[in-house]
């Protein structure tokens, strides 16, 4: 690695982890290959389990310093977007209806879906990370017996070491026809040549493939190709029942580069480019 790309990684490190992966980056291979059937990006070299704890432990607490307190702190495009997701879901689903809120992060879409009257399962294995006012469950073996009509997979697919093995979890507590909302960054925009040039840290947000918090950079063909292997099938986009300006901030977040795309065991719709 050359001298520019350390000095890189180091400012990324300082401005997300605290410092607090110096040791991990010093030792590690960052070398990452890209599918040529799919455009899947991934590390050659994982962090294991304890690692990826350490990670994060030390990115919460910069991280909670600037979370928004509660869903009406959030930028009005944004509260439009999730706001019309739920709305969608909703209509599709019983009155009641079970979710799962998978890797609930900081707990803000689980206080959403209570609050549009889903009876809520949030699971965070970071549990010191979730703020949210639904309890969470920290132990999939407190999770894996239940069964749900609406998953959310909201950025967190690309976030694990063996997305497949999740995704199998996903569909194991899934009652037939569930609903997925699962949304991944759509590296598969970028050129090779591109994410090398502007790969560890560009000086201003993450890398599409930040050096460990992005284990996996997602096209839409592997997301699509990943998720079809369990069963899931995409919606249609033309169903969505959603506002202008929500319709707006949700073009411009797949412009930005995020995959959002709801699936069904039983039909078809998709947020899709």
């Amino acid at each position: 690695m050359t001298r520019e790309k350390l000095s890189s990684l180091s400012a990324y490190d300082e401005r997300f982890y605290g410092g607090e992966l110096r040791e991990i980056f010093k030792c590690k291979d960052f070398d990452w290959c890209r599918c040529r059937l799919c455009g899947h990006y991934q590390y050659i070299a994982n962090l294991d389990e304890q690692k990826i704890t350490r990670m994060y432990t030390a990115h919460t607490s910069i991280k909670l310093e600037t979370r928004p307190s509660s869903f009406e702190d959030l930028p009005t495009r944004k509260r439009d977007v999730i706001d019309a997701v739920f709305r969608k879901l909703k209509a599709s689903v019983p009155s009641g209806a079970s979710l799962l809120d998978y890797g609930s992060g900081f707990g803000l879409w689980s206080d959403v879906a209570a609050s549009h009257g889903f009876n809520v399962t949030s699971f965070e294995p970071h549990g010191d990370r979730n703020k949210s006012n639904v309890p969470i469950q920290t132990s999939w073996e407190h999770v894996k017996s239940k069964k749900f009509d609406v998953i959310i997979c909201n950025q967190v697919l690309e976030h694990v070491v063996d997305p497949r093995s999740m995704v199998a979890r996903l569909a194991y507590v899934s009652r037939p026809g569930a609903l997925l909302y699962c949304t991944v960054p759509n590296a598969g925009r970028h050129t090779q040549s591109s994410l090398e040039q502007s790969w560890p840290f560009d000086g201003r947000k993450s890398h599409i493939l930040a050096p460990f918090q992005h284990l996996n950079g997602f096209s839409q063909k592997s997301l699509h190709m990943l998720l079809a292997q369990f069963g899931f099938k995409p919606m249609l986009r033309h169903n969505v029942d959603i506002s202008v300006r929500g319709l707006y901030w949700l073009l411009a977040h797949v412009t930005r580069g995020v995959i959002p795309l709801i699936s069904t065991t039983r039909g078809t719709f998709i947020f899709s480019e």
